[in-house]
């Protein structure tokens, strides 16, 4: 679920997403190493992104993708496949990879209003 605050600009204007993922091995934990962190593909042309940073709280790892918003979701499409790849434990075992889909509303589907302020109120 977006909340709003996972878009934003760089410091060149680039419109920027960010995606924050969950992982959890009852175990040993989720290798988060340089070449082990959990990586996510965009199978829409076989993009790959690395985490931008990984940390661990309460035996869960979440990692934190940032990226062109255009690199991560394709304009006027609301269904985008995934894979998640390289996800392995602190004790060496790898996991198979995984699936993720994000569902968007289809264009034209959302309706923006402005509540605030009313008609005839000052501001």
């Amino acid at each position: 679920l977006f909340t709003g605050n996972e878009v934003e600009f760089d410091a060149d204007g680039n419109k920027m997403l960010s995606l924050t993922l969950s992982f959890k091995d009852n175990l040993s934990g989720v290798n988060t190493g340089p070449t082990k962190r959990p990586l996510l593909v965009r199978n829409r042309f076989n993009i790959t992104f690395e985490p931008k940073s990984c940390s661990v709280s309460a035996g869960v790892t979440t990692c934190t993708y940032t990226e062109r918003y255009s690199d991560i979701i394709a304009t006027g499409v609301s269904q985008h496949l995934y894979t998640i790849k390289n996800l392995s434990d602190m004790a060496g075992n790898t996991s198979s990879d995984h699936s993720l889909e994000l569902l968007l509303p289809p264009p034209g589907s959302v309706d923006i209003g402005i509540t605030s302020p009313t008609d005839d109120s000052i501001i």
